[in-house]
Parts: C-alpha cells; sequence; structure tokens
C-alpha cells in the first residue's frame, strides 16, 4: 500500500464530504478494499465470491447515479412491498456472507498485531452499551484490521478512510468510564498499526451539521466534542504519536489538496 489516510473528527464535522471531495486516484476505504482484493488473497467460497460481486456493483459510481435518478423522478416509490421484502432478504444473505469473509481474513491477519487486536476487543466487551452495539463494533473493528493487513500486499494504492483507527477511539470511549479514558488512548495508540497521515477535522459549533445517526445507542454531540479535544490533545503529544506520520489539522472549508502531496 502506498500510503494509508484517515480523518478523524466528531460526527457531523465534515470528514466523509471531504474524502470524498479529494477523489484521490487508486485509492479505496477499509471496506471496499475488502470487496475489491479479498478474493486475490484468500480462498473464499462461491457465496462468498458472489456477495464481494455483489457489494462491488450496488457500490459503484453508476449504480448510484441510476438510484439517484429513480428518487428524483419519484419511481423509487413505484416499487412493491413484495420487492422491498425480497431485496431487504437478499442484502441479508449478501451482508451475512461478507461478515463470514471479514471473519475469515481476521483470523489469519490478527497475528499481525496481537497485541492491539485483543484490547480493542477487550474494550468493546466491556462497553456500557447494548449487545447489538457491541456486535456492530466488533464487526467495524474486525473489518478496518483485516482490510489494513490486506492493504500491505497490495501496491501503489491509497487507503483512505474517514473512520479508521483513531475515529472509533471516540466511540470506544464513548461507552467507557471517564476514568479510564486516559490510560485507554496512550494504550490504544501505542499499539494501533501505523498510520501516513491523521487528518484532523475541526468543528464550529454552529455550523456542524446535524446528522442523523444510523446507530443502535442514541450518542450525544456534547459528550463526543470532549472526548475528541482530549484524544486529539493526547494525540498531538509527540511522545504518543509514533504510530501516525503525518497530523494534519483542518476545517471543512480548508483546500488541503496541496498538502497531502
Amino acid at each position: 500500500m502506498k500510503k494509508v489516510i484517515e480523518f478523524f473528527g466528531v460526527s457531523g464535522s465534515g470528514k466523509t464530504k471531504l474524502k470524498n471531495k479529494l477523489n484521490l486516484q487508486d485509492s479505496y476505504d477499509y471496506r471496499s478494499l475488502i470487496y475489491y482484493y479479498s478474493g486475490k488473497y484468500f480462498v473464499l467460497n462461491k457465496d462468498e465470491e458472489k456477495s464481494l460481486l455483489y457489494f462491488r456493483i450496488i457500490k459503484s459510481s453508476f449504480v448510484k447515479k441510476i438510484k439517484y435518478f429513480l428518487k428524483s423522478e419519484k419511481n423509487w416509490k413505484n416499487l412493491t412491498s413484495k420487492k422491498i421484502e425480497k431485496k431487504e432478504n437478499s442484502n441479508n444473505k449478501y451482508f451475512n456472507n461478507y461478515k463470514k469473509i471479514v471473519s475469515k481474513i481476521f483470523q489469519k491477519t490478527k497475528k499481525k498485531n496481537q497485541a492491539f487486536s485483543k484490547f480493542v476487543l477487550y474494550i468493546i466487551s466491556n462497553l456500557k452499551c447494548s449487545r447489538k452495539f457491541k456486535k456492530l463494533m466488533e464487526l467495524w473493528f474486525k473489518e478496518e484490521f483485516s482490510s489494513y493487513y490486506l492493504s500491505k500486499k497490495i501496491q501503489n494504492k491509497i487507503l483512505i478512510d474517514s473512520e479508521g483507527f483513531v475515529q472509533r477511539l471516540i466511540i470506544y470511549l464513548y461507552f467507557t468510564e471517564k476514568s479510564k479514558h486516559k490510560a485507554i488512548i496512550k494504550k490504544y495508540l501505542n499499539l494501533m498499526p501505523k498510520i501516513d497521515t491523521l487528518i484532523i477535522v475541526n468543528f464550529d459549533k454552529t455550523s456542524i451539521s446535524k446528522k442523523k445517526l444510523d446507530l443502535p445507542d442514541r450518542i450525544s454531540l456534547k459528550k463526543q466534542i470532549e472526548i475528541f479535544l482530549n484524544i486529539q490533545k493526547i494525540t498531538l503529544d509527540k511522545k504518543t504519536k509514533k504510530k501516525i506520520t503525518k497530523i494534519i489539522k483542518i476545517n471543512s472549508k480548508t483546500n488541503f489538496k496541496k498538502i497531502l502531496i
């Protein structure tokens, strides 16, 4: 992998918008890297390969344009409830296969950084939230961890994501006792895989977007901001940022293409 770039900021600060704005050539996020390359480096069965093909198609820019057209023309609403139900069942089948792929890759790659994987899974198991949310956090971690080490097998590509190892710390700490935050941040940053560039997206409380979070548990923006600022402070400390080669601080209006070169 040519370079690993992650964004870090509170929900609604513009991380995803800025990532998409960059439009870097030969770049993938953690999930799309699994869609396109897991079948080349790991043995998958036919159902798993079919599921990856499904996600490559529905996540393609061509299909996104068609969906946008259908919605704008109100043709999307003409789908019958039977068709929608069939589509949802199909999605579940493909997504279940995708989860099996992630689990399979994680079992093969976790030894690359066993201390970090054990530490994060321990944190997740002790989160003060619903079991459903813990399962979601576990999947996201295994997905990012697996994709990161899968990326080491691929040359001349850029791994860039608005959600990544540093970003996940916000949600881990959100559901962990405050007294443990500082110790967790320091150990986590010490054990995590190396990141080439971390882009910290600062926020404006008056203009931050009111994003509806699709999560099983309610997330308070005020608490997020407090945790974000604490992580940022420790991350910028020279003693704890050894796993991050370069840190760039921006806001949603910054033109930062030239900074990354």
